[in-house]
């Protein structure tokens, strides 16, 4: 059996990877170290979530010789891990800057923080993972629908999270700062 492993899909896997555990570190600062992860520090676990990142890409692109649809899957789930933590690693930096977990500051916040990550995705996707071809006019016509998907998504990623942080509350003895990330995740 021959193994078609791309070097150039690898290597900017390898460089998403990257992004990923960099922004994991104004995460961590933000909320601490998680239980589950306190016998490694900050750079421990980035460094843990880089080798998990790559070799989970590197699994499906193994898999995608037997199933091309895969190879394109792992370029789409990285890339959706790419903007999540992008996203909460900004919405970190305002709870960092500004002690603001809930009420319309973190609304305003996780807006800011979903905006950053919809250049990312909107570039990634379409010059990598689904490596988009095509006419001007047609990109256009691609960019607009996105800019309407991603105003959608907009809203209903503010909502849920604005929901979930400032209408449902803290539930137990849940930080409010670690309820602002189960709502941000929870969008």
């Amino acid at each position: 059996i021959r193994m078609n492993i791309h070097k150039k899909d690898v290597g900017i896997a390898v460089i998403i990877s990257i992004l990923i555990a960099v922004l994991v570190i104004p995460i961590i600062n933000v909320i601490g170290v998680p239980p589950l992860l306190e016998p490694f520090n900050v750079l421990g676990i980035s460094i843990g979530l880089f080798i998990l990142t790559v070799g989970g890409f590197l699994f499906l692109e193994i898999l995608s010789n037997w199933r091309a649809i895969l190879r394109q899957t792992a370029k789409f789930i990285l890339i959706g891990g790419l903007n999540t933590f992008l996203d909460l690693a900004v919405l970190s930096i305002l709870i960092a800057l500004s002690g603001i977990v809930s009420g319309p500051g973190f609304s305003f916040f996780k807006g800011i923080s979903f905006l950053a990550a919809v250049p990312n995705s909107y570039f990634w996707n379409k010059y990598w993972t689904f490596e988009a071809k095509g006419s001007t006019n047609q990109r256009g016509l691609e960019f607009i629908q996105f800019v309407v998907i991603s105003t959608l998504g907009f809203f209903i990623n503010v909502g849920a999270a604005s929901f979930v942080v400032n209408v449902i509350g803290p539930i137990g003895d849940i930080s409010t700062t670690i309820w602002a990330y189960i709502g941000a995740i929870t969008a």
